[in-house]
């Protein structure tokens, strides 16, 4: 199983998660099964008539290269199920961030795959062993996230100047803290806008947290630290950031 944490339930989100999940299991499925939501289809599948695959989602199959396969419409016997809601709702008092929810997602996960299964009476982990070999093979990601990563994207900078992209954080100028800025990706670069002007570009990275040096130390200048003090804190806590 592959579970993320999203806080949207649009295209370009399914699209990313799909992709992830590709990644994930090393693979392409040569068939999908999928509910019969509008990010997939525009008329349902019911006893009568076949679905009608949304355009863009089908391109994305075929650039994937499976066959997408829709329930029948009210019909919840073919739909598969996981208690994921029930697990986080006990866990309300354990996260006081994105990344900490974040983490419990993962640990669901992984605790998930490596429980022995009733149905099969194996773990999940132990059977996609077998079951692996009947994978495609991975598809051109570069192609993929053109379908996710143009999309424009608003967010509110917090009181960190550290604003969320796919579950990592990137850093703005701390004067547009409050604020709604407007994300766009181009190149590999994440660029954030604020009334159409950029006011700051990152690569996107696989780390944790990017904290630009300048956006860092404008930051600290709010605080009771000296000018020589600011600089080596800055420095010292950006080299601890480059390690998480």
């Amino acid at each position: 199983k592959y579970i993320e944490l999203t806080f949207d339930k649009s295209q370009p989100t399914l699209f990313r998660c799909l992709t992830n999940s590709f990644k994930y299991f090393g693979g392409v499925p040569k068939e999908l099964l999928f509910d019969n939501m509008k990010t997939v289809v525009d008329h349902s599948r019911t006893q009568f008539n076949k679905p009608v695959y949304n355009e863009v989602f089908y391109s994305f199959s075929k650039d994937c290269g499976f066959i997408p396969k829709s329930c029948l419409a009210y019909r919840p016997r073919t739909k598969g199920k996981v208690e994921v809601v029930k697990v986080l709702l006990g866990n309300l008092n354990e996260f006081s961030t994105v990344e900490e929810l974040n983490g419990i997602v993962n640990k669901l996960r992984e605790d998930i795959n490596n429980e022995v299964q009733a149905t099969t009476n194996e773990k999940p982990i132990e059977r996609f062993k077998k079951e692996k070999e009947y994978l495609t093979s991975e598809p051109n990601y570069e192609i993929l996230e053109a379908y996710f990563l143009s999309r424009p994207m608003n967010r509110k900078v917090p009181k960190d100047a550290l604003i969320t992209f796919q579950n990592k954080r990137y850093s703005v100028p701390p004067k547009y803290i409050g604020k709604q800025v407007t994300l766009e990706t181009k190149d590999n670069f994440l660029q954030i806008y604020y009334n159409q002007n950029l006011i700051c570009s990152h690569q996107i990275s696989e780390k944790k947290i990017t904290y630009d040096k300048e956006h860092y130390e404008e930051l600290l200048k709010n605080s009771t630290l000296d000018s020589n003090s600011i600089d080596y804190v800055c420095q010292t806590n950006l080299d601890l950031l480059d390690k998480l």
